[in-house]
Parts: structure tokens; C-alpha cells; sequence
């Protein structure tokens, strides 16, 4: 009888502990991924960039304009480079839907079909 109330002591410790480990663990991942609807993360990633350029490399004026030329320029050239490989992006991924419709019945392409103009209208919301 002694080791009955033990191991169902044990248990009943055992479940308690877990489920508070798996409610700690919860409200870290809540608490820490937050979402924020209509900001512009590179934008905020940029100041806190220079920011943290600033006052650790000391920076003048001038400096700082220079750098922020050099960060300018930078985008631009990532942007000119994705432009120009934007039609290849295109190919493969008409590919690919090309190739899934192939293994759709009638209903299901329709549904596809439904599936990509909703994501398309998404890619420009984001936009």
C-alpha cells in the first residue's frame, strides 16, 4: 500500500511539473515571436543597423552620411539583381504549377486555381 501512494504521488508530481514546463515554454514562444501587422522590418532593421554603427564605431557626421550613401547604393544593386533574375524565378515557379496541375482532377485544379489568385492578391497586399 506504501508503494502505490508513492508512485501515484510520483505521477501526479510528474504531471504537474510537465504541465507547467509545457506553460512556460508557451508563454515564452507567445510572449517572444509577436506580430506586427503593416510595418516595415527592413526599415526598423536599417535603424537599429546604423544605430548600432553609430555608437560603437563612434561616427562623424560626415561618416555617417557616407555610410548610410553606402547602404543606398547597396539596395539599389540587390534590387537591380533581383529584377534581373526575376523572370527565371517566374519560369521555375510556372513550372512547378504546371507540373501540380498535371496531378489534379478537375475539382481539385479549381480549388488550386482559387488557391493561387489568393496568393497572389496577398504578394500584393505585402507589396
Amino acid at each position: 500500500m506504501r508503494r502505490f501512494n508513492l508512485t501515484a504521488a510520483a505521477y501526479v508530481l510528474l504531471t504537474f511539473g510537465s504541465g507547467i514546463a509545457v506553460g512556460a515554454l508557451g508563454h515564452w514562444l507567445y510572449s517572444s515571436k509577436v506580430v506586427r501587422a503593416n510595418t516595415n522590418r527592413s526599415d526598423e532593421y536599417r535603424k537599429q543597423y546604423l544605430n548600432e554603427m553609430q555608437s560603437r564605431l563612434h561616427l562623424s557626421a560626415e561618416q555617417m552620411e557616407k555610410f548610410i550613401g553606402v547602404l543606398d547604393s547597396t539596395r539599389l544593386l540587390y534590387r537591380e539583381l533581383h529584377e534581373k533574375h526575376r523572370p527565371e524565378y517566374q519560369a521555375i515557379e510556372q513550372l512547378q504549377t504546371s507540373q501540380i496541375r498535371r496531378l489534379l482532377d478537375d475539382t481539385q485544379q479549381a480549388a488550386f486555381n482559387r488557391y493561387l489568385a489568393e496568393r497572389e492578391e496577398r504578394r500584393k497586399n505585402r507589396r
